[in-house]
């Protein structure tokens, strides 16, 4: 019982290492897209002060 338990855990560890990679990926991915559209719209702004 106590091999079959150990192996149940290690596997959800496994799929919980897993998930949270993917999730801090994903994350990861909102964040730069997030601060890319930020940092964009600022530059998109003061290009168009500049020219008017």
């Amino acid at each position: 019982i106590q091999i079959v338990t150990q192996g149940l855990l290690a596997r959800t560890e496994n799929d919980l290492i897993r998930f949270l990679v993917f999730e801090k990926s994903r994350f990861l991915k909102l964040t730069s897209w997030a601060v890319q559209l930020i940092l964009g719209s600022t530059t998109l702004s003061q290009e168009y002060f500049l020219f008017n």
